[in-house]
């Protein structure tokens, strides 16, 4: 008992950006057979699709490259419509993906935080998934709706956006009272330490990038080797059309490509966890005294 004790993680409750990083690592550390089993399962899969989509797209942007560069401007503009057409339709099975992955997460955590470590079964979570993908799915494309007016506005207003709404997505789950709802209050409370909440977040893509830089660093070198440029990264978010010069030529080179990009991807795990503690963290901080905290 002392043991299963020691190991519980208490979400509702204020920390600091240190202790954020140190209790998502012991919470995972803790719960990983449990959510490597429901990650395996319900999120693995469609991330290989999107791995083999992203790498599939690319190999046809790299045939075709040399043949767009001699076209002339009015058929270029006819060739590329597919081309963006895939684009946008890898694009939204990427925000599917991410919707689901995060939904497995955030639907973990919810039960954890209601039953207490122990105290149910992965069968529990995953009665959650569709609902909860659902709400993850809605409250991403808003959030992305809202960060890239900004963007189109300026840069800036599109970054604090972004930072600003990136807790839109847990709240929808948590607490279940619809998206507007969820924004604003992503709004709000992320508004009481928003640098705080940008480290965090910004630390979560670092890991990311990071990981994928790493895995595709032996292929990088090979390639630079060759007489070729770098491969791009790709993890967070897919990857823009490329040209020729800057991809592998053969398919094994493709495939650990597509490889990396999953493994890497896999690590979102990390800044999911940093936005329920932060969500957790800043709830605390303006709770008043005798509310539960939800």
């Amino acid at each position: 008992l002392h043991n299963r004790m020691e190991k519980t993680v208490l979400f509702p409750r204020k920390r600091e950006t240190g202790e954020i990083y140190q209790d998502a690592l012991r919470f995972l550390h803790s719960e990983r057979k449990p959510l490597a089993r429901i990650i395996a399962v319900y999120v693995l899969p469609f991330l290989l699709i999107y791995a083999a989509a992203q790498v599939f797209m690319q190999m046809k942007l790299a045939g075709s490259a040399d043949l767009m560069r001699e076209m002339e401007p009015e058929k270029l503009i006819k060739e590329i419509g597919p081309v963006y057409k895939n684009l946008m339709i890898t694009l939204a099975f990427y925000l599917f993906v991410q919707s689901l992955y995060m939904a497995a997460i955030f639907s973990y955590v919810q039960v954890y935080v209601a039953r207490g470590k122990g105290g149910f079964t992965s069968g529990e979570v995953i009665t959650l998934l569709s609902s909860n993908a659902l709400l993850a799915l809605g409250a991403s494309l808003g959030v992305a709706f809202i960060s890239f007016s900004g963007l189109f506005l300026l840069i800036i207003p599109g970054l604090i956006l972004a930072n600003s709404l990136s807790l839109t997505p847990f709240i929808a789950i948590f607490e279940r009272k619809g998206i507007p709802f969820a924004l604003l209050r992503s709004f709000l409370l992320t508004s009481k330490a928003w640098w705080h909440t940008l480290v965090l977040n910004l630390t979560g893509i670092l890991i990311i990038w990071g990981v994928n830089i790493l895995l595709t660093l032996p292929l990088s070198a090979m390639l630079t080797a060759s007489g070729s440029a770098s491969p791009a990264s790709s993890a967070a978010a897919p990857a823009p059309a490329v040209t020729a010069a800057a991809l592998p030529t053969e398919l094994w080179q493709w495939i650990a490509l597509g490889a990396a990009l999953a493994i890497s991807s896999l690590f979102a795990i990390l800044p999911f966890l940093f936005q329920a503690f932060q969500y957790f963290n800043l709830t605390a901080r303006i709770q008043k005294p005798g509310e539960d905290g939800h």
